[in-house]
């Protein structure tokens, strides 16, 4: 029942944005990325993976100082997603993006091989966006922006209730709810507005990403040929 299906989670992507609970957001956001997998819209579900992988490498970054075991038990708990996301890419014939979003599961066994300093740890890297990604996620970062300011203002004024608001906090507590009221109907409207703008914008970039990639492999095949047999290119 993918509509039902749809319309919690997009409530819980609205809810645990507003609490900031990137726990839960990965996952409203990893299960829109199943459902638009389901009723066959590649592009939407890739955006939401993306969106999902990003959170969980936020929550990486935030465990680094945790036991080793403890920071690969949490990727390899999460990994299905990294793959889902992947798969997608590949069958969609983004091989670049694909190849980006593997590195990060392989980014523990790189980090170990060149033993870097922690400081330097390149394990918390973000997966990039293209195309028309790009102008969505920045709408839907404009709004958590805009949350997050008015969710800040709504706690310093609830920490006041036991001492007493004035006549002005009281109008502009009320004012608040009713602002993220309207900001949860304006995000719930945008993932809306991405599940069915987003796939013809992106199919057009799509199919120009795949012909420069084809072009790319076309030249190091080229170049690998001037060189004769018994050459192997090995790529990391």
């Amino acid at each position: 029942q993918y509509d039902k299906a749809l319309l919690f989670d997009q409530r819980a992507y609205s809810s645990a944005q507003f609490a900031h609970v990137p726990e839960i957001l990965q996952v409203a956001q990893s299960n829109l990325g199943d459902i638009y997998a389901k009723q066959m819209n590649p592009s939407t579900a890739i955006f939401f993976y993306k969106e999902a992988v990003n959170t969980m490498q936020s929550i990486r970054s935030e465990s680094r100082g945790l036991d080793k075991s403890l920071q690969k038990s949490l990727l390899k708990k999460h990994a299905g997603i990294y793959k889902k996301l992947a798969k997608l890419l590949i069958d969609s014939g983004r091989l670049a993006e694909a190849q980006e979003v593997l590195f990060m599961l392989k980014e523990d066994e790189y980090f170990d091989f060149i033993r870097r300093d922690l400081m330097a740890d390149g394990r918390v890297t973000r997966m990039s966006y293209s195309g028309a990604e790009k102008v969505y996620d920045a709408d839907l970062e404009k709004i958590k922006s805009d949350d997050s300011k008015l969710v800040s203002r709504l706690e310093a004024l609830s920490m006041q209730l036991n001492t007493g608001l004035t006549k002005d906090e009281e109008g502009e507590r009320a004012d608040i709810h009713d602002k993220l009221n309207k900001q949860d109907k304006l995000t719930i409207a945008l993932l809306e507005r991405i599940s069915t703008k987003l796939p013809s914008t992106q199919q057009q970039l799509t199919v120009e990403q795949v012909a420069e990639q084809s072009k790319q492999t076309a030249g190091i095949q080229q170049q690998l040929a001037k060189l004769g047999e018994g050459v192997t290119l090995v790529q990391y």
